[in-house]
This record gives structure tokens, C-alpha cells and sequence, in this order.
């Protein structure tokens, strides 16, 4: 895999709280970081409510690169693990997935890592 030298990854692990992850996911997509220097992870760690059904509304949106990665196997440490292994920045940075992201929050950390 291939990491670019100033692409950042969103890293946000998720179990049945569908209900959080739309207005996470809304948070980072309107951050007015360019599409390009970014993409989003949601590693679904073994949902059974609605979260494959959000992350593709997200992707179909096309506001940023997002994609749906599933990790079985119970844990936030090891789903945290699947997403970097699935990540293609140069840097990680993890979401909670009932967090909202403040506008800037990219912005300031390819400031700061890069």
C-alpha cells in the first residue's frame, strides 16, 4: 500500500450506533478540507443495526472518499488496528463515532503533521 506524504486518514471504529455515525460522518465531510488530501474509514466492528446503510448513503453523497471496512472480531483495539491496516495516508487520525468534528479539526491537524 501505498501512503501519500501529506494524506490524511479518518479512522472512525463503530458498533450499532448507526444512530451517531450520519452526523459524524456529516461533520467531516463539510470540514472545507480539500476531497483530495483525505479519506475516511468507518471499520464496523460487528454491527447489526444500520451502519452499512449509512456509510453508503455517505459514499453516495461523493462529498469525501469514504469506505465501509468490516472487523468481526470484537474490540476497539483491534478494529483500530484494521483501519490503519486499510488506511492509505501518511497519517491516522481517529473519530469516535458520536463525536462531531468542530470545522477546522482537519484543517489543524495537517498543520500540525505536516
Amino acid at each position: 500500500m501505498t501512503r501519500n506524504d501529506r494524506y490524511l486518514s479518518v479512522i472512525i471504529c463503530t458498533r450499532n450506533r448507526a444512530r451517531y455515525l450520519a452526523s459524524c460522518l456529516d461533520s467531516v465531510a463539510t470540514q472545507g478540507f480539500p476531497v483530495d488530501h483525505f479519506e475516511t474509514r468507518v471499520v464496523d466492528n460487528g454491527s447489526t443495526d444500520g451502519t452499512p446503510g449509512v456509510v453508503e448513503r455517505e459514499r453516495r453523497r461523493g462529498r469525501m472518499s469514504v469506505r465501509y471496512v468490516s472487523e468481526p472480531t470484537p474490540g476497539l483495539s483491534i478494529a483500530r488496528n484494521t483501519g490503519v491496516r486499510n488506511a492509505k495516508g501518511a497519517a491516522v487520525i481517529f473519530l469516535d463515532d458520536d463525536a462531531v468534528a468542530l470545522p477546522g479539526w482537519l484543517a489543524a491537524y495537517s498543520r500540525r503533521l505536516f
